[in-house]
Order: C-alpha cells, then structure tokens, then sequence
C-alpha cells in the first residue's frame, strides 16, 4: 500500500484488492480508503502478460503525478514496459520515460531526494542500458543516472523495496539477493554499498517491505518471510539500527504467523507501523492487518472499511 506523505492528500492504491472497488489494478481513493476518486481515471489501466499486468510499486511526485512499476507492458492501451508516468487526473504521459521501459517487472521505486527516482526489480536493461536489478532514473525526461549504475553493487536476485532516508540520501535496499549482503542492504547516494550498515547473518529470507523510522533514531522496519534475524526469532517482521544492529524489543514483540508484505507510519502518530500481509496472527491475536506500537506489540486487528 501507499500512504500520501502529507497525510491528507487522496492515496493511491495498487495490487489486487480484496476489500476494494472492483478497478484494473490501480485506482485513487480518499484518504479514509473509504471512496473511489473518478477524478483519477485510469482507462482499461495497467494490462500485460500473466499475472495480468499486476501494479507492484507507486510513488508520488510533489506535482501530484505517480510514477507506477510493475509486471504490466501496457497502461490503457499505451506502451509501457513495466514503468509509466500517470497525471493527476489518470493519463498516461507518452513524454516519459522515452528509454522505453524496463527489460522485466519493476517491483519498488522510492524518490531519490533530488528530480530522480530509484526503481528495482528484476529487471537488468533499460533502454539498453545494462543494469543489476537497480537505477536512478528522471522521471519527467528517462535519462538515467550512468555514475550511479556504474557504483552500484551487482545484485544477483530480485529487489523487492527500496527507501531513501531524506536526511543524508543513504539508499536500504530490501529483496531476494545474497550479494552484497543477504536480503538488505544500505547504499551511499552514489549508489556505492555503505560498508557502516552491516547487519551480520541478517534475515534467513526474503525482504520484502522497508519502513524508515520517523523518530529522528535513524531505524528501519523491515518485513518479508524470514524468521529469524541473526539467528534471533523475529518472525517476518524486525527493526534495525542505522548500523544494522537487531533493535529490542521491538523485534521479538512483534511475531506474526505469516509474512508481510507491506510497512507503512501508523495514522495514531505515536511512533507505530501500520503492517499488512499474509499473516493472519500476530502476537497470538486474529490479524491480516495490525498497527504495532513502538516497542511493537499489537495495537489491535483491522478489518476492511
């Protein structure tokens, strides 16, 4: 899911949806999640090969527009190979992104804090650029940012998540890979791997969702379908130091039954994360979805709207 950064501003959503209009893969709703915007119309929206040209990953721009990426090939009978530029009122931008796309799905993207974007997937040619899995690209003209590629490690499986800490531009980057390290890492602005993250043995599994703490501390969450962190029980879900460090409790409190998949900031505003996934248990209470408090014990299920 995707949460509008100033809180207030309508939210779009992305993937399939259990609880939602019946839409193609993307609609906007209001903040409540509680009615579709028909301002933002999206046509027949993203298509493509199976599974159906599923919207992966969304991130808005400060002029209102989102950038979405995907398994898609196709946006409202427009090319779009895995990557397209919607305006606020559900157009496609044709002038975007004139690289023609992404070689294969693109399954995160975060603002770089600059006029880029970081996108990952599985990806490894972009217009037919050679790339890891990972790129800085303009959104509003698809030039990429070839020094980054360059620095930037060579990732040998998937990247699911991707968050930018604005406050000194480091890059965690969370997926299926094993190098450079297992399953997350920290990379300098650059691109370059930051060697000062170090997470040790780290998660046994899969991330797959990436929460940057809003405390000042510098924290990440991250889930997915590990188990165990460093040979510590932190089932599916952790929190980790801006070294890399497990941070207690929070990680031993949190224990859900099944994996997460997506980590967002708790509306309450008291230093909670908003979770969804597969799980259906967390702290031994029925959940698919949960807010957790700070030192993450369950502040109790949610149900669809």
């Amino acid at each position: 899911f995707f949460q509008a950064e100033d809180g207030i501003r309508d939210v779009a959503v992305t993937g399939v949806q259990t609880c939602a209009l019946p839409i193609s893969f993307l609609f906007r709703a209001n903040a409540a999640v509680t009615q579709q915007d028909t301002n933002f119309n999206i046509g027949i929206g993203p298509a493509g090969a199976l599974p159906d040209g599923a919207v992966r990953a969304i991130v808005a721009l400060t002029n209102g527009d989102v950038v979405i990426g995907g398994m898609f090939t196709t946006v409202n009978f427009t090319n779009a190979q895995h990557l397209a530029y919607i305006t606020t009122n559900g157009y496609v931008a044709t002038n975007t992104f004139s690289f023609g796309g992404a070689s294969s799905n693109v399954l995160a993207i975060a603002n770089q804090g600059n006029t880029n974007l970081i996108i990952g997937g599985s990806f490894t040619n972009i217009g037919g650029t050679t790339v890891s899995r990972l790129a800085s690209v303009n959104p509003t003209n698809g030039a990429l940012d070839l020094t980054f590629i360059a620095n930037a490690p060579a990732f040998n499986s998937n990247i699911n998540a991707i968050v930018v800490d604005p406050s000194n531009g480091k890059i965690y980057v969370g997926g299926e890979f094993s190098i450079p390290n297992r399953f997350i890492c920290r990379l300098n602005a650059d691109g370059s791997p930051d060697i000062t993250f170090d997470p040790g043995a780290g998660p046994n599994d899969w991330v797959r969702a990436i929460f940057l703490r809003t405390n000042g501390s510098g924290n990440i969450v991250i889930g997915g379908d590990f188990t165990t962190n460093s040979g510590v029980d932190t089932k599916y879900i952790a929190e980790l130091d801006s070294t890399g460090n497990l941070v207690l409790p929070f990680s031993t409190n949190t224990l859900a039954n099944n994996s997460v998949y997506a980590l967002a900031n708790s509306p309450r505003g008291n230093n909670g994360v908003l979770a969804a996934g597969k799980f259906t248990q967390q702290g031994g209470s029925n959940a698919w979805q949960r807010r957790r408090d700070s030192d993450g014990r369950g502040e109790g299920p949610r149900s669809c709207p």
